[in-house]
């Protein structure tokens, strides 16, 4: 059986930091945290992930300063609770956690995936069982270890579709929740005569 396995890096975008000025481009800018990840997949599906960089990125000029891992969960923990508290800028919500590019639908084929790959593994495992026994042959450490091994690539996937998965749901309804008061908002100015269009991405499930 042929089993397809990838590896690489990628660049994670992880939450908006806020707006200022960039010492490098000297404009007044978005900046992100972001994160290098090294990691490695089966079928495109993560088995593995490490972070091997940090950094703070300017969205108009792409300069970015690297942070220890201490510094960068410090921000990124205290942006997370900024934006559960309703603190975010309605733009920068409409533009990051917008239906469209939360991908649920794609993470949702991934996790239909990741099961199949657990299947197939599960499958796998039970006929090399069924193999040893019909022969007698006993299970070693050796062995154990391997069908350990075995199991462990099965199931990974399928953890990292599932924590993908729920993540999406979380910001899904972080997204629901501003754009109810974005609405709310509205009726109000329309009332007293002063409306506004909706940031781009809040148009969507208008």
């Amino acid at each position: 059986m042929l089993v397809r396995i990838g590896y690489g890096n990628k660049l994670k975008d992880d939450i908006w930091l806020g707006a200022m000025q960039c010492p490098n481009c000297g404009q007044e800018a978005d900046f992100c945290l972001k994160r290098v990840q090294s990691y490695t997949s089966i079928f495109w599906v993560p088995i593995t992930s490490r972070t091997i960089k940090r950094t703070i990125v300017c969205d108009h000029c792409g300069a970015g300063w690297e942070k220890n891992k201490e510094e960068y969960k410090a921000l990124k923990k205290q942006q997370e609770e900024k934006l559960a508290r309703g603190e975010f800028p309605d733009r920068i919500v409409a533009r990051d956690y917008a239906p469209a590019r939360l991908h649920k639908g794609r993470k949702i084929g991934l996790l239909v995936g990741a099961l199949l790959v657990a299947l197939m593994f599960l499958t796998m495992f039970a006929a090399i069982m069924g193999d040893l026994r019909e022969r007698g042959i006993p299970l070693d450490g050796g062995s154990a270890a391997v069908l350990i091994l075995l199991m462990a690539l099965g199931v990974l996937p399928l953890i990292f579709a599932l924590r993908s998965l729920v993540k999406t749901s979380r910001l899904q309804k972080t997204y629901n929740f501003y754009q109810a008061r974005y609405q709310l908002q509205q009726q109000r100015r329309f009332q007293t005569g002063n409306p506004q269009g909706f940031p781009g991405g809040m148009q969507e499930n208008r």
